[in-house]
């Protein structure tokens, strides 16, 4: 197994950890985009797949990252607006590394159990809480009676869950 072969299957382990590491927390998940990112952009230029950034989309997305960096420079507070927009370009290239993961049998087949794990998980913790007013980790909501109110499971006082769910749910069903 060459070193290209080891990145592929680091790259396709991190990336079906994903859904994972969304419910850990923000810098777990960003931090791992930029994995993905970076080993992506790495194995398509050892292996010569340059046809990935040969992209209509992909050169209108850089040309509006470009557009919000400029715009960056030209507000007030220039230092915290560059924060959000400097690095902005990593999803594009995360976008092209789930591209060139697609058509690999084993990132499906591992993304999916990853997927369906944290599902359930979430799905039972989130009864236990409705019912019980606690999780898994113990938190108790003191903002929740039993029967009504919101629960949010793993993610603390943020009420995410529903969002997490929503959006995770089409890809889920594909």
């Amino acid at each position: 197994m060459n070193s290209s072969q080891k990145l592929e299957k680091i790259l396709i382990i991190i990336s079906s950890l994903l859904p994972l590491f969304l419910i850990i927390g923000p810098a777990i998940s960003d931090g791992s985009i930029v994995l993905i990112s970076t080993i992506f952009i790495y194995i398509s230029f050892k292996e010569r797949k340059l046809f990935y950034y040969n992209n209509w989309y992909l050169k209108f997305f850089f040309i509006c990252c470009l557009f919000l960096i400029l715009l960056s420079l030209n507000s007030e507070n220039v230092k915290l607006s560059l924060e959000s927009s400097l690095f902005y370009f990593r999803f594009g290239f995360f976008t092209l590394a789930i591209a060139y993961l697609v058509n690999n049998k084993d990132f499906i087949k591992y993304f999916t159990y990853c997927l369906l794990i944290c599902f359930f998980v979430l799905f039972f913790d989130a009864i236990i809480e409705f019912l019980f007013n606690f999780n898994f980790l113990y938190y108790i909501n003191i903002n929740l009676e039993p029967s009504q109110g919101r629960v949010s499971s793993f993610f603390g006082d943020e009420h995410i869950l529903g969002s997490y769910l929503v959006r995770l749910l089409p890809i889920s069903i594909l």
